[in-house]
């Protein structure tokens, strides 16, 4: 291979450059996912423009880039906290043990062919999202949805029903 020092020294740089780009490439997949940001965030009472992405809203999950995925968001986590109010109310301060293979941990489905809810039980598997009840807060929250005491709307919001 007869090349020239300065040819040498161009392959040198390029090898430099794409080991960086490696490198980068590296340290990115060892990062924990973060939410992408947006210049729109929400709070449990409101959502509203802000300009620009922060890293704090954006960190947790609180910015969408559009004000119609920032509504549907906070109608989820409105949803979301109010499923929770209701399980304290009615299971008190209950938490999944997950080390605990004999405990019943139970979740809210809803049966779109029977148009009926029904809840199901688990004792190992945890899914992403969901809120976990005893079996007697599962079997109260059931009937009153099933009655219409509590209510929910198309995307799932829990409406307590005066």
């Amino acid at each position: 291979m007869n090349l020239t020092k300065a040819q040498i020294e161009e392959q040198i740089k390029q090898t430099e450059t794409k080991l960086e780009a490696l490198l980068v490439c590296l340290a990115q997949e060892d990062e924990p996912w973060t939410p992408e940001g947006g210049s729109w965030y929400f709070t449990t009472f409101r959502n509203a423009p802000h300009g620009h992405s922060t890293k704090n809203f954006s960190r947790l999950g609180l910015e969408r880039k559009t004000e119609a995925a920032t509504g549907i968001a906070l109608e989820r986590m409105i949803s979301s906290s109010l499923l929770q109010a209701y399980v304290y109310e009615n299971c008190g301060d209950w938490i999944a043990d997950w080390n605990d293979e004999d405990q019943r941990k139970c979740s809210l489905v809803y049966c779109f062919n029977k148009k009926a809810w029904w809840y199901v039980k688990s004792l190992s598997i945890l899914e992403a999202g969901t809120v976990y009840m005893n079996e007697k807060c599962a079997d109260k929250l059931r009937d009153d949805l099933n009655s219409g005491r509590v209510v929910t709307n198309a995307r799932m919001n829990l409406v307590p029903v005066n």
